[in-house]
């Protein structure tokens, strides 16, 4: 499947489903960002590319939790989904702060994140944290 043929986030090897987690992050987003982050990745230079995207985190600083995250969406859910997990609630209100809060949107992740603080803090022998 190519990127051109699907109706939805491309993330490569194929489509994202229509109500994962990652499509829902996507259309909340990336909606308007997404062009230019394309016009920037699909350069075949590979320094125009790095370049471009240190550009593009430079200038939306604020929408993402790290410089890392600017590199693709599926990236930036990532990062978004580690400082779910083990950052405290942000009281924020840029979208860095909301890419995180949207993870709350959903009871099962909260319930994820809630197990995974456990299970680390249990690790190490520390008392369970937020």
């Amino acid at each position: 499947l190519e990127a051109n043929d699907c109706p939805r986030y491309f993330a490569d090897p194929g489509c994202s489903q229509p109500d994962s987690y990652l499509q829902l992050f996507f259309d909340r987003f990336w909606s308007e960002a997404y062009s230019e982050w394309q016009a920037i990745t699909s350069q075949s230079d590979p320094a125009a590319v790095k370049s471009g995207l240190e550009t593009f985190y430079q200038t939306h600083r604020e929408d993402f939790v790290t410089s890392y995250a600017a590199t693709a969406p599926r990236e930036d859910i990532a990062e978004s989904w580690m400082y779910f997990v083990l950052s405290p609630k942000p009281e924020g209100n840029n979208l860095a702060d909301q890419k995180i809060l949207f993870f709350y949107d959903f009871p099962e992740l909260i319930q994820l994140r809630s197990e995974i603080i456990g299970r680390v803090c249990g690790y190490f022998n520390l008392p369970p944290g937020p």
